[in-house]
Order: structure tokens, then C-alpha cells, then sequence
């Protein structure tokens, strides 16, 4: 009974999986993979709450096993994304987050979506454009979307809560971006909490402490 799921994943649940349980849908940065989240680092996600990773779509290159979730170009000091891309890995992450709860046999209480770097965008894109889908996300030195839509209803996003972690010695993304994130999501009302670490662009066991806490705090 193996349904069409278009991106590949891991999942990691509780020791203790009955009843309802919180799902946090984890995208990894440009050029990475899930080999690059198996074993300890999946591991290190809490226990009180089930882990997704989703692989991006599109292959780098020929055979290189790191994906992307979008191409872009850098002209000067802009960043040029993608656009197709962009809209194609949105509407294949929006289809996984159903149909793995469908395939895994999950009875989500809450669904959150969460990133770094390019995952991370991913993840803004998506509580942007569907608030009503998602209860909160997390990003990690992430940049926005150069194009997305907000709903009219502003009040959708109240009901949002986002954690925006942002490395203090990122030379990638300038940690600028971070807080733009913050405010453009402040703005339409939804509750923030932003979170500097003394790293680079980097996502290391620290992060995942971070999110642990947090996804506590949300339980």
C-alpha cells in the first residue's frame, strides 16, 4: 500500500509514539542530502516529537547524491532564485506532509516545518504563503523568498509561532537576513522568538538543542 510520496525521507519517532504527537518536517540545506541527517544527527532531534527530513528534488549534477530544493544565480549583491523551483519543491512538500501522516500512520497534534539555509527558506515560503497548514516553523541562517504571497487575512497568522536562529559569524547570510525574517513575520502578527549563536553557517548539535527547547516549549 506504499503511496506516491514525491521526496524522499527519514523519519525518527518517540520511544514512546502513542497518542497524538507534534511533527516537525525538517528541510536540509543546498547541496546536502538525507545522508547528511542519518544516524546521530536525526538522533539528536527530541524524543518528544516526530522527526521528518525531506530531500530536496532536484540534483545538483549528474550522480553528485546533494540535492537542491532551487537553483539561483548571485548578480552583485542580490540573490536571484529560482522561481519554478521555488513553487515546484513548495507543492511537493505540501503533498509529503499529508501523505507521510497518511503512510506512517501519524496522529499529528501539531505540524511544524523547519529548515537551514536553503531548507530554511523553504520553510518561510511555506508559513508565508500557508499559515493555515503548519502550527509554527523554524528557520536557521535562511534567507527569505524573493517573491511570495501573503494572505489577505492577516489574522491567519496569528496563530503562527516561529523560531528564527540566526549564526553570529555566518559569512554565507548575512544574519541580517535572519532578522528580517523576524520582523516581516512579526509584522503580520505571528509570535516570534529569535535566537543568535556563536557559529557560522552551520548546523550543528547546538542548533538542534536549540530547537529541542523550543519544540518543548510548544509541546
Amino acid at each position: 500500500d506504499q503511496l506516491d510520496i514525491p521526496l524522499k525521507y527519514i523519519i525518527k519517532k518517540p520511544t514512546n509514539h502513542a497518542g497524538k504527537q507534534n511533527v516537525l518536517y525538517f528541510m536540509h540545506a543546498y547541496m546536502q542530502s538525507l545522508s547528511d541527517y542519518k544516524n546521530h544527527v536525526i538522533n539528536q532531534f527530541g524524543d518528544n516529537f516526530i522527526t521528518i527530513i525531506l530531500q530536496a528534488p532536484y540534483e545538483t549534477s549528474l550522480a553528485s547524491c546533494d540535492f537542491s530544493w532551487f537553483d539561483f544565480d548571485i548578480s552583485g549583491s542580490d540573490t536571484i532564485f529560482n522561481e519554478n523551483h521555488l513553487n515546484e519543491s513548495l507543492e511537493k512538500i505540501l503533498f509529503c506532509i499529508d501523505k507521510i501522516i497518511e503512510k506512517e500512520k501519524i496522529s499529528p497534534a501539531r505540524i511544524f516545518v523547519g529548515g537551514f539555509s536553503q531548507g530554511g527558506t523553504m520553510a518561510c515560503k511555506l508559513a508565508l504563503e500557508y499559515p493555515d497548514v503548519v502550527d509554527g516553523f523554524i528557520v536557521h541562517n535562511a534567507k527569505l523568498p524573493n517573491v511570495y504571497q501573503i494572505r489577505t487575512d492577516k489574522s491567519e497568522y496569528k496563530r503562527l509561532r516561529g523560531l528564527v536562529i540566526n549564526g553570529k559569524y555566518d559569512k554565507i547570510l548575512n544574519p541580517i537576513n535572519s532578522k528580517q525574517i523576524a520582523n516581516t513575520f512579526l509584522a503580520l502578527g505571528a509570535k516570534i522568538q529569535s535566537k543568535e549563536l556563536e557559529i557560522g553557517h552551520e548546523f550543528p548539535k547546538l542548533s538542534r538543542d536549540v530547537i529541542n527547547d523550543w519544540m518543548v516549549m510548544n509541546n
